[in-house]
């Protein structure tokens, strides 16, 4: 780990912290009764490629792209990386990156779009059943307990916390 540096987090009471410091500094120097968590970066040596060039290197690798057009607008606005967990199965070789024959980027962009709206279908059940849970709790509570019963701490386990969520 010869070009590492670290991320040094400091956590100590309400002030939160990051910077990054050279790996050399010894770890002595931490002040006690502070949380410090060590996270070694390093430095990446790959080089940036614009969207021609990712569009490239896909077919290079096997995939098939009949719409250029399409894919530089998906890789524009989705990106790359995003995009990669979706064609990850249809690799053949994962450290290679080849895909299997047949592929498309086109299959690629249907599995996304299936899955950002299943994504969006899950999101609106689970808003709704959690907004008429919260409804129907609240409800109950008010007019078994008090309009007020989210102020008086015997009606939770800790004091503490239930105090530090009325502190806002």
């Amino acid at each position: 780990m010869k070009n590492c540096r670290i991320l040094v987090w400091c956590y100590q009471k309400s002030a939160k912290f990051a910077s990054t410091v050279h790996a050399t500094l010894p770890i002595r120097t931490a002040s006690q009764g502070v949380s410090f968590a060590f996270i070694p970066f390093m430095n990446y040596n790959k080089a940036t490629t614009d969207i021609k060039q990712q569009i490239a290197l896909l077919k290079q690798r096997g995939l098939i792209i009949a719409d250029e057009p399409a894919a530089e607008y998906f890789l524009q606005n989705v990106s790359y990386y995003r995009l990669a967990g979706y064609w990850w199965p249809m690799q053949a070789d994962k450290s290679l990156h080849t895909f299997k024959p047949n592929s498309t980027f086109e299959n690629i962009i249907q599995i996304y779009n299936f899955d950002r709206e299943l994504r969006i279908l899950l999101f609106d059940v689970i808003e709704r059943i959690e907004i008429g849970f919260r409804t129907k709790l609240i409800y109950n509570l008010s007019h078994e307990i008090s309009p007020w019963w989210f102020e008086d701490a015997t009606h939770f386990r800790d004091a503490v916390e239930h105090t530090k969520t009325l502190i806002l």
